[in-house]
């Protein structure tokens, strides 16, 4: 017990140390060890403040469409404005709108148009540049609009697309899911696409009728889609101050099985824990069980619950090139590591609610020493599940 405590010391100290604005000089370079990670940091006069977002999937076509209000704050004076957009990710230019907050305490907020000059991404890198008429006064605040669409991909980055066969019916199902990390976000909108910044999104998302989205918090209501008869548009709580890459929905046909919440029966801290499969099972029961166990050793470790009411647990048959997809609020795992014996598994998945989801590096130069310390507490907190599992049983 002492040991896992030494470990809480550090990994709260390492966490701090993410936040340093200081620069700290190294005898490794870790960012060496993700060459993958691009290194197009944005300037920082400008920071967000929130995600107003509206996506549109289209299943058939394989493509989707959206709109993001992006809820801005000036650091500095400052003429331009830098945002992540992805290659992929077409930006309709001319239908792009900035608008100034002002506040008067007799009429109210009112906006006012400030008008973009031109804008365009920088030379081989996934920054897009607004430029603006005017400078823009420190500590004013805007609301930048943008519309935007892309493609659903096949592989698993940015929205991607998957297929699964249906337990009953023996056809083909198709889904879609999102995989937003290390730095995807940028393939879905255009955004602040850099760890360090956490601010709350609120969310809607169309879907064909016959599907079912899960998203990173509850489902707050769903109406017909205004144009698309065959729609439905399901709009969702406001998200927790949260990084872009934690961002993520799952479109499918699943079904989420009535397993009576153990929170709720045994009064327990942790959110409620929803299962969706292809097929209901007795160890969907037993997993249902697993997932409490071990999200009570983590919580009881940390002391402290995250700021989420439900996780979303979906066992999907195949997954493209990725066993598990975990985001915040929502575990993708492909059927076959749901069902491992053991705790390692579910308590990987869970502990990144905490350390990658909730608590995040500054930049993805940390991302592997944070790979490996929720990797070692996994395997800690499965050990102490187990030995508290079997002695419950003894008893």
């Amino acid at each position: 017990m002492h040991t896992i405590k030494f470990v809480h010391i550090g990994v709260v100290l390492l966490l701090c140390a993410f936040q340093l604005e200081a620069t700290v000089k190294r005898d490794i370079d870790l960012s060496a060890l993700y060459k993958g990670i691009s290194e197009d940091r944005l300037p920082k006069e400008i920071i967000p403040l929130s995600y107003e977002i509206k996506l549109e999937p289209n299943i058939e076509e394989q493509t989707f469409c959206g709109l993001v209000k992006i809820k801005l704050r000036w650091i500095n004076d400052f003429k331009k404005i830098f945002l992540h957009a992805h290659f992929d990710l077409i930006l309709k230019d001319d239908k792009i709108k900035l608008q100034k907050i002002k506040r008067d305490i007799g009429n109210g907020t009112t906006f006012e148009n400030i008008i973009i000059l031109r804008s365009g991404r920088l030379p081989r890198k996934t920054i897009y540049v607004l430029h603006l008429k005017e400078i823009v006064q420190k500590d004013s605040e805007c609301v930048l609009e943008i519309p935007f669409e892309g493609n659903i991909w096949e592989t698993a980055d940015g929205l991607f697309r998957g297929y699964y066969t249906n337990s009953t019916t023996l056809s083909q199902e198709v889904y879609l899911a999102t995989n937003l990390k290390p730095n995807n976000a940028r393939r879905l909108f255009p955004c602040f696409d850099e760890p360090g910044l956490k601010v709350p999104f609120t969310v809607s998302i169309a879907r064909p009728k016959n599907f079912t989205t899960v998203f990173n918090t509850p489902l707050l209501r769903t109406i017909q889609h205004p144009v698309l008869s065959h729609y439905m548009l399901d709009y969702f709580d406001k998200t927790p101050p949260m990084s872009t890459f934690t961002f993520g929905f799952v479109v499918s046909k699943l079904n989420r099985w009535s397993i009576n919440p153990m929170n709720e029966t045994y009064n327990l801290s942790s959110p409620t824990i929803n299962i969706w499969s292809n097929k209901f099972s007795t160890e969907l029961q037993e997993v249902h069980e697993k997932l409490y166990l071990v999200y009570e050793t983590i919580n009881d470790y940390f002391n402290l619950t995250i700021p989420l009411p439900k996780i979303d647990v979906l066992a999907i048959p195949d997954l493209p090139t990725i066993n598990s997809n975990g985001i915040w609020g929502i575990l993708t795992i492909r059927e076959t590591e749901l069902f491992k014996e053991g705790y390692f598994v579910l308590a990987r998945e869970l502990v990144n609610q905490w350390i990658g989801s909730w608590i995040t590096p500054e930049w993805w130069s940390e991302a592997n020493v944070n790979k490996a310390l929720t990797s070692f507490l996994a395997a800690e907190f499965a050990m102490t599940t187990a030995v508290w599992s079997l002695t419950e049983n003894i008893l």
